[in-house]
């Protein structure tokens, strides 16, 4: 009897009507006061099982849904982190109107650094061809190179103050730090 009765109340907690279970819980302890001891542990089962009945499809409901509302939180947590600077962060500023021509630039820096390597004037070409910023998922693609080479190529014109990487997401984009682009 002591079992239904937590087992009724629990599911009472949850706003879920049990009068059903609550009539035979009272059958239960009238047939108990009587000696019907066999029959009352019957009637006191039922009524427990009763009760139960209607929160187990409610915590099987819960169960379920919780962690998927947690995933689907989490997931959209990710996604606006990961585009909400994407968006924002590449080409969006004005053009500035007394810009010096950029081949010219990258003439002067190839004349005034004679020691970069041929992959380097070549990877900051590409990058003012394309208008001064790319993706250094873009560049490992266009000179098909290795992850760890493209880095370590781009953190050597870093280096040399001819680009700047910025990082947003998962991604970096190399910026080209001629006089004419930012």
């Amino acid at each position: 009897m002591g079992e239904a009765e937590s087992s009724i109340q629990a599911t009472k907690t949850f706003g879920i009507n049990v009068a059903d279970a609550e009539e035979m819980l009272l059958q239960t302890k009238e047939v108990y006061a009587y000696g019907g001891y066999d029959e009352a542990l019957n009637l006191a089962v039922q009524a427990r099982m009763a009760a139960a009945s209607k929160t187990d499809p409610l915590l099987l409901a819960g169960a379920i849904a919780m962690p998927s509302a947690a995933a689907i939180y989490i997931y959209r947590r990710r996604q606006a982190r990961h585009e909400a600077p994407a968006v924002a962060e590449p080409a969006q500023e004005p053009p500035q109107a007394a810009a010096p021509e950029p081949a010219a630039d990258l003439e002067r820096v190839f004349v005034e650094k004679p020691y970069l390597r041929e992959d380097d004037r070549n990877v900051l070409a590409y990058v003012v061809e394309r208008g001064g910023e790319a993706l250094l998922a873009e560049i490992r693609n266009r000179f098909d190179l290795p992850k760890s080479t493209a880095w370590r190529l781009v953190k050597r014109l870093e280096r040399e103050e001819l680009v700047h990487v910025v990082k947003f997401g998962n991604q970096n984009l190399v910026r080209c730090a001629l006089k004419g682009e930012k």
